[in-house]
């Protein structure tokens, strides 16, 4: 398995409202190579 600083997958800043709901606000992800989620 190699350690790759590379993400395989990687959100940055997703908001997410639902009306005047704020949901989710500047969330960050990420998921290397390897990994599990």
């Amino acid at each position: 398995m190699t350690n790759s600083s590379t993400p395989a997958i990687k959100f940055e800043n997703v908001s997410r409202h639902f009306g005047e709901v704020k949901a989710v606000d500047q969330a960050n992800l990420e998921i290397r190579d390897g990994e599990f989620f």
